[in-house]
């Protein structure tokens, strides 16, 4: 299990794309836009200030609007290979759609998607987003915070993810570059892109498209509308192969609990049981991937929780104690999941607020 939960604490190239706020340019990226050009929706135009950062999906761009209004500018990079032009990363309506339901002022915000002609003349996406002024954590330096400021943090962080959890999605790239204090050591969570469903990890591995027989695309009975749904479904699919290629470990996981799937179909087929979703729901198998994806969601909070407190201004054996502490929780829950006595997600969060608060 211990490999499992290590894999989303690592991070990858493929989620380095969107830390906007915090990326420096070097003299040799090149850049679509410069100081003081104009982006235009229909109804809006936006002047470049600077450049943020740049991934290898996007670039990013402060901006101002008529009114004055500061903004960060997305623009989505426009690639001819569908490997990268389908990427979940690439997804900028997907990206646009999470941050209009994500209404917590601790998460950043998304408030535009517009299309729009280049120099080259071809179209290219941009996304209008909430501008963060302040710093990563990765940047915040050691000593700088007080225990207050630290606990603090962390809890807003935590009442942040506990909220977008509520809303069906968890942040599956959590790390001090994605969670930024602003000029008020207030905690921003940004990286939208980077907030799935588990439904959307558990698609990957075909535990709706291939398990249902609704969405068998070589059925002659479904209508062209059901196919094209089921070719979106597929698209979307390989979207989030691509987006956990660099995560073997979770891949293994799910390959190992689609096993389980495939086992339990066959046997209902020798029992002329129709194998559909909910009977493999009341069989607990999804249960226990929803689990297990809980548990490494929460490595990940209760690790970005100790990051935030090695910011502080401790002494060593008080950081210590207090990292002790919060991974105790994360222990808790790793052993209650082993033992089959795991408890809803939101039970073992709820129980590393209250400890925070605590310690206040």
């Amino acid at each position: 299990m211990n490999g499992i939960l290590k894999l989303f604490v690592s991070c990858s190239f493929l989620f380095g794309d969107c830390c906007f706020a915090l990326q420096h340019e070097t003299e040799t990226q090149l850049s679509s836009f410069f100081e003081k050009d104009q982006i235009c929706s229909g109804s809006e135009c936006y002047t470049v200030l600077k450049k943020l950062g740049s991934g290898f999906f996007s670039e990013v761009f402060a901006v101002e609007n008529s009114n004055g209004e500061q903004f960060a500018l997305k623009t989505f990079k426009i690639f001819e290979d569908p490997k990268f032009s389908n990427h979940v990363l690439a997804d900028s309506k997907r990206e646009f759609s999470v941050g209009q339901s994500l209404e917590h002022p601790n998460i950043i915000k998304s408030y535009d998607l517009f299309s729009a002609k280049i120099s080259t003349g071809e179209t290219q996406k941009n996304l209008v987003l909430q501008l963060v002024k302040g710093q990563a954590l990765f940047d915040v330096e050691k000593g700088s915070l007080s225990r207050w400021e630290a606990l603090n943090a962390a809890i807003t962080m935590c009442n942040a993810l506990k909220y977008a959890y509520s809303r069906g999605l968890m942040h599956c790239d959590l790390h001090p570059n994605n969670i930024m204090l602003n000029d008020n050591l207030e905690v921003m969570v940004i990286d939208l892109a980077s907030f799935l469903t588990n439904e959307e990890v558990l698609k990957m591995f075909g535990f709706f498209l291939k398990n249902s027989p609704d969405m068998t695309l070589a059925s002659p009975s479904l209508s062209k509308e059901s196919l094209r749904e089921s070719e979106s479904e597929e698209r979307d699919i390989l979207k989030l192969e691509q987006f956990f290629a660099m995560k073997p470990n979770l891949i293994e996981l799910m390959q190992q609990m689609k096993v389980k799937i495939d086992h339990h179909e066959f046997r209902d087929k020798s029992r002329s049981f129709e194998p559909t979703l909910r009977n493999y729901q009341k069989r607990g198998i999804v249960e226990d991937s929803r689990n297990t994806l809980g548990l490494i969601n929460f490595d990940t909070i209760s690790q970005s929780c100790v990051d935030i407190v090695m910011k502080t201004d401790l002494s060593r054996d008080e950081k210590f104690e207090l990292r002790a502490q919060i991974k105790k929780i994360f222990w808790h829950y790793e052993e209650d999941l082993n033992e089959k006595k795991c408890h809803a997600f939101e039970h073992y969060l709820d129980k590393l607020i209250m400890f925070l608060q605590n310690e206040f």
